[in-house]
């Protein structure tokens, strides 16, 4: 028999927290005790959560690519990205692909299928982190499609988002923001340059909505024939969410305004928002405040987005700043992630459920931090000393665990 016993912890249940043990034996969760259980891991009052579930994250092209084109082997921007992953706390990451051809971000369908098929080969004996995909239809190239769908049927969860990323609309609905976003990514000498670009950009959308109409065909017939869970993306009216979700989509992915939620609310859609939106206070393209969703209760689901780190700092803001209770506070990267994609064995710490398992450290005045992940009831990571193993020790050998410096990451 496998076991591990936590104890001295800060357990957070569905409900509430208790102060006590918790005890796993061949990967599932057996008992959550209000009590100290000697022969285990003393945490020192650490918090024990389950796993924390990233269903957007776009840390991968940065793995790749650090600077523009530098294109870093694949195989070593996923060894990289799980360890920085699980310093996170994440257990769950759903790595962002978007399946069209984007010049400007370096993304092209080949990089797609390439990156979907690697994430799948992946050994999950072998990485800290379970890994899988949220695959990025883009509302003008229904030639993507086809491959999108492929890939998809290699998961049994198929978690399918659809963009787009026009100016004039959506997160871009401030097209001075967009101008000044898209420096970023391709040289613009002049602003008559830029504004040809984005006018270029505009026309396109009106000049071919056979485009947009036959990518929209496509998803709501192949939501149910494939069993995918569609996302929306970008909403910014409540039109807009209503249209999505009369495709099928279940989830409402980062809704750029008020009005859009309340509808993605009324609708019964689930709500998704960036972590390091609330960590900065606000939207960094001047849209609707992730805070302002979560205190509105127009938020479910915080996703890293583009920071992992995030999640937990929102988690702490959320508690310590928005008199969250921890429970309610980590359900948003818990909870509610794991039901919005079926996975009932994880999410949640009570018995029965599957040992996967992330353990905080807090301290006065300090940010959070993860010290340690366990997946299937084995440590498979930690990044600081968790505890002094009692004397009497009788849990399994610990030779696999994973010890990472911060030099590592």
């Amino acid at each position: 028999m496998n076991s591990l016993i936590l104890s001295n912890a800060t357990i957070v249940t569905p409900e509430e927290t208790i102060e006590g043990s918790l005890v796993c034996e061949d990967g599932l969760i057996v008992a959550v005790e209000a009590r100290q259980i000697r022969g285990g891991l003393d945490l020192g009052g650490a918090i024990v959560a389950a796993g924390f579930i990233d269903l957007h994250n776009d840390g991968l092209e940065g793995e790749i690519n650090p600077r523009p084109g530098v294109g870093l082997p694949l195989d070593f921007a996923l060894s990289n990205f799980d360890r920085r992953a699980a310093a996170s706390g994440i257990t769950l990451a759903f790595h962002a692909i978007t399946f069209a051809g984007i010049a400007k971000k370096e993304r092209t369908l080949e990089a797609a299928e390439e990156r979907a098929t690697a994430i799948r080969r992946m050994d999950p004996a072998k990485s800290i982190v379970e890994h899988q995909v949220l695959f990025r239809a883009d509302v003008w190239q229904p030639e993507g499609l086809p491959l999108l769908f492929e890939r998809a049927m290699d998961w049994d969860t198929r978690l399918v988002t659809l963009n787009d990323h026009t100016p004039g609309q959506g997160q871009y609905r401030d097209i001075d923001i967009y101008r000044a976003a898209i420096t970023k990514w391709v040289e613009l000498g002049s602003e008559a340059e830029a504004s040809a670009h984005v006018e270029g950009k505009m026309a396109f959308a009106r000049e071919h909505p056979e485009l947009a109409n036959e990518t929209f065909a496509k998803i709501a017939a192949a939501v149910p024939r494939l069993g995918m869970t569609l996302g929306s993306h970008d909403d910014d009216s409540a039109e807009r969410c209503a249209f999505m979700h009369g495709l099928g989509a279940t989830i409402s992915e980062f809704p750029v305004t008020v009005e859009a939620a309340q509808k993605a609310r009324e609708l019964g859609m689930t709500i998704v928002a960036g972590a390091p939106n609330v960590v900065r206070g606000g939207s960094h393209s001047g849209n609707v405040s992730a805070l302002e969703l979560v205190m509105l209760g127009f938020c479910d689901i915080l996703v890293a987005d583009y920071h992992a780190p995030s999640l937990l700092l929102a988690v702490q803001r959320l508690v310590e700043e928005c008199g969250l209770a921890l429970a309610e506070a980590m359900a948003l990267v818990t909870r509610n992630p794991a039901a919005a994609i079926g996975r009932s064995d994880l999410g949640v710490v009570e018995p029965g459920r599957n040992a996967t398992l992330t353990i905080v450290r807090t301290q006065a005045g300090a940010h959070w931090r993860a010290v340690g992940v366990v997946r299937g009831g084995v440590l498979r990571a930690q990044f600081e000393p968790l505890s002094a193993v009692t004397a009497d020790d009788s849990s399994p050998d610990r030779g696999s665990e994973i010890l990472i410096g911060a030099a590592a990451l």
